[in-house]
């Protein structure tokens, strides 16, 4: 009869395809970042009054 290796929890399971997922989300930050500061600066621009006063 085989004898299969302890799972383990699911914690210790899951832990490098969180650590990986995270550093993923890390790498992409500053474009997100960026492409923010953007899409706030053309939403500033549309609420800008084109009034002189």
């Amino acid at each position: 009869m085989q004898k299969k290796p302890p799972k383990g929890h699911k914690q210790q399971r899951l832990y490098e395809a969180r650590r990986a997922e995270i550093q993923m989300h890390l790498d992409k930050m500053p474009e997100k970042i960026q492409k923010w500061k953007k899409e706030l600066a053309i939403q500033k621009e549309k609420q800008k009054s084109s009034l002189p006063f």
